[in-house]
């Protein structure tokens, strides 16, 4: 995609910056342009009273296991729907800091209203609305799948602001990730990954009443059930589309429309199959062969198993033991769209 890319030519080892900005184009463009971006995430739409033209600018950092944005925008409504949700295969969550303007919210069952200097979260798996002044902000997208020992919390915390002292040293984190991000190297991100997790983890602490909130008879819902019972079932040599349209009561027509975004069925088992064995690799207390974890998830053919590796996180299982490496490798070449940039992929 075009107006996304490198700003500059960086180290090799270094993370790279994905910058984007409305700037460049002609003014009456400019809504246009940013609301054709961001339609996988939200529909937008200017403020009556907004003056033609829309101004921002942003950059972003694949991160591997986390998505980091630095955001400088003008006013705007938004709204993310089930349909929208279904169609984008994006539910990560968000944690973000305003450093100047305010946004109010409304998901289905609170409205959070943000100032500035204060650290939210929010769930892409569910719909939400609202609207904001200009604003600058820092986010960290967390990729549902890489977080999912935190999946009760998260939505728990969906659309509450994070409050306490770990809030604050999460908030303190999120603006060094900013500072810091031009100088991020590859090696960094398992190390970032370790912290992030366990900062969220402390600081996080929703309630049951919370919790139960979060869930709602949704589609999302369902899927998030049917993610949970492949997490739970991945060394099982008889998972597969009949055993979980068995276990979840549904039928095999809505399990395909579940899973349509993901590719099917079939494909996200395998990408779950895979992170479990990368993430066993990486483990420093797990000394099996690697041929060993793979065969445990599935995995009879070493050759095979290589490749699909390799396709799936850009190294190969011996890497990933060698350096610890859990979750995707940032990638070396720009996105096609933003779609592309937060589900990892890469179309050639």
């Amino acid at each position: 995609m075009g107006s996304i890319g490198n700003s500059a030519a960086a180290a090799a080892d270094h993370i790279r910056p994905d910058c984007v900005t409305t700037l460049v184009r002609p003014v009456s463009q400019q809504f246009q342009f940013w609301r054709d971006l961001m339609s996988p995430l939200m529909e937008i739409e200017q403020k009556k009273e907004a003056e033609e033209g829309l101004r921002c600018k942003a950059r972003g950092y694949d991160l591997g296991t986390v998505l980091l944005t630095v955001t400088n925008l003008d006013s705007l409504n938004y709204r993310r729907d089930e349909d929208l949700i279904r169609r984008s295969g994006i539910d990560h969550w968000c944690m973000s800091i305003l450093k100047q303007g305010q946004d109010i919210g409304r998901s289905a069952k609170r409205v959070l209203q943000a100032r500035s200097g204060t650290i939210r979260v929010k769930s892409l798996a569910y719909p939400f609305e609202g609207c904001h002044s200009r604003i600058s902000e820092v986010a960290l997208f967390l990729p549902r799948d890489n977080f999912a020992s935190l999946s009760d919390r998260l939505d728990g915390a969906d659309h509450t602001l994070i409050l306490g002292p770990m809030g604050q040293i999460l908030k303190e984190c999120l603006l060094a990730l900013e500072e810091w991000g031009p100088r991020m190297t590859v090696a960094d991100v398992a190390t970032l990954t370790r912290v992030l997790t366990q900062l969220i983890n402390a600081a996080i602490k929703p309630s049951p009443d919370n919790v139960a909130a979060a869930r709602q008879p949704t589609a999302g819902l369902r899927f998030n059930m049917a993610r949970k019972y492949i997490e739970d079932n991945l060394s099982s040599p008889y998972l597969g589309p009949s055993s979980l349209s068995a276990a979840l009561g549904v039928s095999r027509r809505l399990l395909y429309y579940l899973f349509e975004p993901q590719g099917g069925v079939a494909k996200f088992i395998l990408k779950r199959r895979l992170a479990a064995c990368c993430k066993a690799i990486a483990d420093q207390a797990d000394h099996r062969l690697i041929s060993t974890i793979a065969y445990s998830y599935g995995f009879n053919d070493p050759a095979l198993f290589s490749r699909q590796f390799h396709a799936e996180y850009g190294f190969r299982p011996t890497d990933a033991r060698a350096a610890r490496r859990f979750g995707h490798a940032p990638h070396s070449s720009a996105p096609h769209s933003l779609a592309d940039w937060f589900l990892q992929e890469r179309k050639t």
